[in-house]
């Protein structure tokens, strides 16, 4: 049985991740809320790593049945939830895919919690993925795009969903899905000694967290001297920023590209979703999610990345209008709920859920019929 002590200091954990940030939570945030000692902390759980996994040992579940009740009318479930639970939890979530000690321990536990949630069904999976997907991505990112909370209005649309829409031809009545080929990864193929540092920090920064891009580690990762560095970019911080300018730009202009290529229609969206999941989107995957947890608690770079969320938006919005049927009043809500899936299907894919063997042309389909009459 856990001591009132270890319960106490994991309770600390929650208070402090949510103050201070995942990434910048000390042992010293969290002790000076209980009046531990450090040899407590140390003892309970080695690192901070090893509180972050004791917390979601702790809340994990729980907090996971708590968002679904909250978007769900099926989910007969809920749990006590705080804003800093709500906060500490959607970091914990964000970023465990490069966490050992915390991966090991959510990872089963989310693939329990799918199981458990969703029935044989695609169509259960589809609705319990789209919900999760769009709820996490709104909270994760609303910092960045606050409108993007436009795009809960499509959660009770998806909750509709049950297994007797398998009987609509337009749903049930499809080929196999093509297999779309990847797109490219972010600054495939750097041009310069510039483009050379900016795709080392992105990689960083997507593997370890904007907290390790320090000029040395980036020097080490494209295999240059930290003197070639600093003229350039003379602290880490302008690594970061310099970083998602060129990612914006670079994944724009691939995104266009793709859509050119293939064109831009319901099945094409959901092609495209089912396709983002391949390795050669991971960094972007994960870097883009990484930008995210850290704007939620530095309001500057949040101000930094509004632009270029906006002009990928945008980017979408152009596309959006081309699909058959789209109408002028819905395609802010279509959009947004876009940027929302990409931010919370990275979280729930990295955590392992299997979205990348759903076939999305069936939710696509479904919720284009109830919004937009096709």
């Amino acid at each position: 049985m856990r001591s009132n002590s270890h319960d106490d200091l994991v309770e600390a954990g929650v208070k402090a991740v949510a103050k201070f940030g995942v990434d910048k939570v000390t042992v010293a945030n969290v002790i000076t809320i209980t009046g531990h000692s450090r040899p407590t902390f140390y003892s309970y759980f080695g690192d901070i790593s090893g509180m972050l996994a004791d917390i979601w040992i702790k809340h994990g579940v729980a907090w996971l049945d708590a968002v679904l009740a909250e978007v769900s009318s099926k989910s007969g479930k809920s749990a006590k939830r705080t804003q800093a639970l709500d906060s500490a939890m959607q970091q914990i979530v964000s970023v465990a895919h490069r966490v050992p000690e915390l991966l090991e321990v959510l990872k089963p536990d989310m693939q329990a919690w799918w199981n458990e949630n969703t029935s044989k069904s695609e169509i259960s999976k589809l609705r319990i993925a789209w919900l999760m997907g769009i709820k996490l991505g709104v909270d994760v990112s609303k910092v960045v795009t606050p409108e993007i909370v436009a795009a809960e209005a499509f959660l009770p649309v998806i909750d509709s969903a049950t297994d007797e829409i398998e009987r609509d031809s337009r749903i049930s009545d499809l080929p196999a899905p093509p297999v779309y080929p990847e797109a490219s990864p972010v600054l495939a193929n750097p041009g310069n000694t510039e483009e050379n540092i900016m795709r080392a920090t992105i990689e960083v920064i997507a593997n370890s967290g904007i907290e390790a891009a320090s000029v040395a580690r980036v020097a080490r990762r494209c295999r240059v001297s930290t003197g070639t560095i600093y003229p350039r970019f003379p602290t880490g911080r302008t690594l970061v920023e310099a970083s998602f300018a060129e990612a914006i730009n670079d994944i724009v202009a691939s995104n266009l590209s793709q859509a050119s290529t293939i064109g831009f229609g319901f099945d094409q969206y959901a092609l495209t979703v089912r396709a983002g999941f391949g390795e050669n989107r991971r960094i972007w995957r994960d870097y883009r999610l990484e930008m995210h947890v850290a704007a939620m608690h530095d309001e500057s770079l949040a101000r930094i990345m509004q632009p270029g969320f906006e002009q990928s938006r945008q980017m979408l919005v152009n596309s959006a209008m081309t699909m058959p049927g789209m109408k002028a009043e819905v395609v802010d809500y279509v959009t947004h709920m876009m940027q929302a899936c990409a931010i919370g299907f990275s979280i729930l894919f990295n955590a392992g859920v299997p979205l990348d063997k759903l076939d999305h042309r069936k939710m696509v389909r479904f919720y284009g019929i109830q919004m937009l009459g096709l």
